[in-house]
């Protein structure tokens, strides 16, 4: 009795393990307490089944297996990052001014003006954080100044956020809150240079309505900017973030990635 019963174990663990996807010939990093490789991973409903030499893994290949020939390319895990404000930075993933690892106030403005020559007319241009003011040399005192960023950018709305506490905007962006840069109102964040005029930097109230009305402005494409965000995270290895919040992350900033989870659409690399 024992012969049949061991057969049909076999039989159903071939079976039962069957995988959707193969990847071999590959470096598998496992990050397990030995920090091993392996040449191959098999992978089935999203979760890993097997993983070992590409003869052991090829026993979950079936005729509708996916195998991908890695030519020895290393896989690693999915990335986590414990600190994000992604879905702020998505409502306008695709015409953000990337500022990190720009050492000079004048490549920075370049960075603007090339960005903004991709984009349409009237279209907002954000620097969601990822910069401090000391990175650049030959900076002004007051960081970017108005004029500099009308220059790189005079057809555009541009934005710059230092973490929370102040940022940095040009005409465009200040005339979308009512503020007129050649003769503007007193208002409380607003700072001016030594003639009366708006110097670049904004805080408190300036600020506060420059956060709304770009929130307002990105509502349209929200669906697929945050597609475009996750997509491009996936591609650089990260599969899970942990939102921070912050005090403009309103609630209906979280409707595009609850689209996605629900219709199961969030993308991959």
């Amino acid at each position: 009795m024992k012969l049949p019963v061991s057969i049909l174990f076999i039989s159903l663990s071939s079976t039962a393990f069957s995988a959707e996807l193969v990847l071999n010939n590959g470096n598998i990093l496992q990050v397990d307490s030995g920090f091993n490789t392996a040449s191959a991973v098999a992978i089935d409903a999203g979760k890993i089944v097997a993983i070992g030499s590409d003869k052991e893994v090829s026993t979950h290949i079936n005729d509708s297996t996916v195998v991908i020939d890695l030519e020895g390319r290393t896989v690693i895990p999915g990335l986590i990052d414990n600190h994000m404000h992604l879905v702020r930075a998505a409502q306008n993933w695709g015409h953000q001014v990337r500022l990190e690892g720009i050492t000079d106030y004048q490549q920075a403005l370049k960075q603007i003006a090339d960005t903004a020559a991709r984009a349409k007319p009237g279209q907002w241009l954000v620097a969601s954080g990822g910069f401090v003011e000391r990175q650049f040399a030959g900076r002004p005192k007051a960081g970017f100044l108005r004029t500099d960023l009308d220059k790189a950018a005079p057809d555009n709305p541009v934005y710059l956020q230092h973490l929370f506490d102040w940022g940095y905007a040009n005409s465009a962006a200040l005339q979308t809150i009512g503020v007129n840069p050649d003769s503007p109102p007193q208002m409380p964040g607003l700072l001016l240079d030594g003639n009366g005029l708006p110097q670049g930097p904004v805080t408190k109230r300036a600020q506060f309505l420059l956060e709304e009305q770009l929130t307002a402005n990105t509502k349209q494409n929200r669906l697929e900017q945050s597609r475009k965000a996750l997509k491009d995270l996936a591609r650089s290895g990260l599969t899970t973030v942990v939102d921070a919040g912050g005090f403009d992350t309103v609630d209906s900033l979280y409707e595009p990635l609850k689209r996605l989870t629900a219709k199961a659409k969030c993308p991959s690399g």
